[in-house]
């Protein structure tokens, strides 16, 4: 959509994936307003009739009173023993359809002056051209899971920030979070805008990890900062065959 930002990018809801979240924390019917851990999980609709529980994400406030959410420390115990890469620009890894991906993107304030806007991640990667992309447009100011080469008709997203763009244009690093759990997709981006979408690969073999929007152009290099750490996993709701 021309001359849009963030939530006014957005078009109509195309499949509710993530539904009938609750969370966990207290026997009180009411217990949002009761104080300690809070953890959310909802019902996630994949590729197939079955629905599946969501990875937990534990909810919290910052300073500024906005819902904060990341995954749960306990999905760690899911990390395979010896499967860490920490994955420069240049290089990929194999982790496999259960993956886990920590990024760290920065430098941003000057690749938005130099037009530098659309970076991120591929996952289940099978050759050059099959992926879901886990990505960041800074443009748009949004938030992006993008499987359309992988069976989804659309892409997913969400708003980087809640104001205007001139809060993006002062943002200089953003986190990406995301675990890969076989045929589901599920990211946390700077701890705010969550994201759950569905893929199906071609084969069990699309397990590959690439970065892309890293590469220079004719006029500049890429100033965009990238650290990259990827683990395989065991599967959260269902094993690797």
């Amino acid at each position: 959509m021309s001359g849009c930002f963030g939530r006014s990018c957005l078009g109509e809801t195309q499949q509710k994936v993530y539904s009938m979240a609750r969370t966990l924390g207290s026997e009180n019917p009411n217990q949002v307003l009761d104080s300690g851990r809070k953890v959310m999980y909802a019902w996630m609709k994949g590729g197939d009739p079955n629905s599946i529980i969501s990875l937990g994400r534990d909810l919290g406030l910052d300073e500024n009173l906005t819902l904060t959410q990341e995954f749960v420390p306990e999905l760690q115990s899911l990390r395979i023993n010896g499967s860490h890469v920490s994955l420069p620009a240049e290089e990929s890894a194999l982790p496999g359809m259960y993956a886990e991906v920590y990024a760290e993107f920065s430098n941003l304030i000057k690749a938005q002056k130099l037009g530098f806007h659309r970076f991120g991640i591929n996952v289940l990667q099978c050759g050059e051209d099959e992926y879901t992309r886990v990505g960041i447009d800074l443009n748009l100011g949004l938030a992006v899971v993008d499987g359309r080469l992988q069976g989804r008709s659309y892409r997913a997203g969400g708003p980087l920030v809640f104001g205007d763009k001139s809060e993006l244009s002062q943002m200089d690093k953003i986190t990406v979070h995301a675990y890969v759990d076989g045929g589901m997709v599920e990211a946390i981006f700077n701890n705010r805008t969550a994201i759950a979408s569905p893929a199906t690969p071609s084969s069990g073999s699309c397990g590959g990890v690439t970065l892309y929007g890293l590469e220079p152009t004719d006029e500049s290099d890429n100033p965009i900062q990238a650290k990259v750490d990827v683990w395989a996993l065991e599967g959260a709701n269902a094993s690797p065959a």
